[in-house]
Formats: C-alpha cells, sequence, structure tokens
C-alpha cells in the first residue's frame, strides 16, 4: 500500500512539472493566470476548453459554448428567460465557477462588487452563475486583446491582480 502512494505521489510530480513546463510556454495560459482566483490548474484547463479563442465569433458565443447563458422559452410574442441552458463543456462551466467563487471570496475587484450587486437582488447561487458569465466575457476579450487582467477598481484592497496564481 505504500509503495502505491510513493508510486502516485512521484506520477502527481511529474504531472505537476508538465502543466508548469505547458504554463512556461503558453502566453494565453500565462495571461489567465493573472486573473484573481485563477491559478495554474484552472488556467490550463479553461485554455484546453476554449482552445483558440478566436474561433468564437463574440463573447457571447464562448458563454453559450459553456453553457452560461438563459434558456429562452418563446410562445408568440410572449419571450421568458428560464435557468442556464447547461449545454457545451460541462468542466469549462464548472472551472468557471470555481474560479468564480475564489474570485468574489478573496478579491476586491469589479466584478465582486458586481457579484455582491447582483447576489442582493437574486440570491448568491444566481449571483456566481452571472458573475461566472460575466468573468467568461472578460476571458473573452483578454485572450482577444493579449492583455492581462485589469480591474478597473481604483482600490483593490485584498487583491494582488496582475500577479500570476500559483508561478512562485
Amino acid at each position: 500500500m505504500v509503495a502505491l502512494i510513493d508510486m502516485l505521489d512521484e506520477k502527481i510530480k511529474e504531472l505537476d512539472r508538465e502543466l508548469r513546463k505547458i504554463y512556461e510556454r503558453t502566453p494565453e495560459i500565462r495571461l489567465l493566470t493573472t486573473i484573481p482566483g485563477v491559478g495554474i490548474y484552472a488556467a490550463c484547463l479553461i485554455f484546453a476548453e476554449i482552445g483558440d479563442v478566436r474561433r468564437f465569433t463574440s463573447a457571447e458565443k464562448l458563454c453559450a459554448y459553456a453553457g452560461l447563458v438563459p434558456s429562452t422559452h418563446q410562445s408568440g410574442t410572449r419571450v421568458k428567460h428560464g435557468p442556464i441552458t447547461k449545454e457545451g463543456s460541462k468542466y469549462l462551466r464548472w472551472i468557471l465557477t470555481e474560479c468564480t467563487k475564489v474570485h468574489v471570496a478573496r478579491f476586491d475587484t469589479n466584478l465582486t462588487e458586481f457579484y455582491r450587486r447582483v447576489a442582493k437582488r437574486r440570491g448568491k447561487q444566481k449571483a456566481i452563475i452571472v458573475a461566472a458569465r460575466k468573468l467568461t466575457k472578460i476571458i473573452y476579450w483578454m485572450l482577444i486583446n493579449n492583455e492581462c487582467f485589469k480591474s478597473w477598481r481604483e482600490t483593490s484592497v485584498r487583491s494582488t491582480a496582475g500577479k500570476p496564481r500559483g508561478s512562485d
């Protein structure tokens, strides 16, 4: 049993080294780690799921791919929006919501302020989904414009925005 644990530990270390190499040679992944709450593992998963962001014609198309858009029910002229579609990549949707949870819990940015406003009106669970959708749009524009995360907020009390996560 101990030998199995040692073997698995070694395999994990080997995979960690591989991810570090991928991080170092992939500028898009390094860009993603400038988002507070997004570490190397999350950035690698996001990039693996998105691929070349230019294949999406808009940020909204990327949100749809992640399944973070509301469903629509139409009858004649009446249109009703329901819960998110959950179509598309479940792994991308999962990692985006997890990164959003970390972001809003630990960092004081515009996204956090947006989350708080939505949470007051609609509750925390819906606010996480709405904020994850906004984060997806931010990611789209970061990758399209090849820019690091910017909070656009003067006081970033708890944040270390701009410093890649997990790159110590």
